[in-house]
């Protein structure tokens, strides 16, 4: 202790301690304790299907991996929020030239619900990451975004920071890539 502290009164660090101690921590972990306790499932993802529409020509798109989806309720049931970590891998092949690209999705997907009937998704991750068969990405869209979501269904994405390729260019480069013998 520095002279001359205690006679001006200061214990800044004290008085958090002690503030936190007898208020707020009691708080939390009263909250805590009378929360439900979340339910968690794992859903697991392997599915091939053909898209003749996307690209104007036939591929398959192979997703193979799993999302682990945990809800937290509070005490009376009520969501307070949904948290979604998907861990999928993506092959997208022309049926024609047999030629390939790669995908992942993974990351951290945080929904909120608003009092409004919408929500909001803090999502953070690689949602998209194209490879081709050799070489750099693609296309990207890795990092954190909000995703509005209105009472009436639809959703607006907000980029907060990251490297994100703007989604309209995703058909355009991948069926590109995918078209090229």
């Amino acid at each position: 202790m520095l002279e001359g502290e205690r006679n001006n009164g200061r214990y800044p660090l004290r008085k958090v301690a002690l503030f936190l101690s007898l208020f707020v921590l009691p708080l939390a972990f009263a909250a805590t304790a009378v929360a439900a306790p979340p339910e968690s499932e794992t859903i697991l993802i392997d599915e091939t299907f053909t898209d003749t529409e996307l690209c104007g020509f036939p591929i398959v798109i192979h997703s193979e991996g799993r999302i682990k989806i945990t809800t937290h309720f509070d005490q009376a049931g009520s969501l307070v929020f949904e948290s979604a970590t998907p861990s999928i891998r993506v092959t997208v092949t022309n049926l024609e030239s047999g030629k390939t690209l790669r995908d992942a999705d993974v990351g951290l997907d945080k929904f909120t619900p608003t009092p409004d009937g919408g929500g909001v998704v803090l999502s953070t991750g690689i949602h998209f990451r194209i490879l081709p068969e050799h070489g750099a990405p693609i296309f990207t869209r890795i990092g954190l975004q909000l995703i509005i979501v209105n009472p009436d269904g639809t959703e607006e994405i907000q980029v907060i920071g990251g490297n994100f390729d703007p989604a309209e260019n995703f058909p355009g480069v991948a069926c590109d890539y995918l078209a090229d013998p």
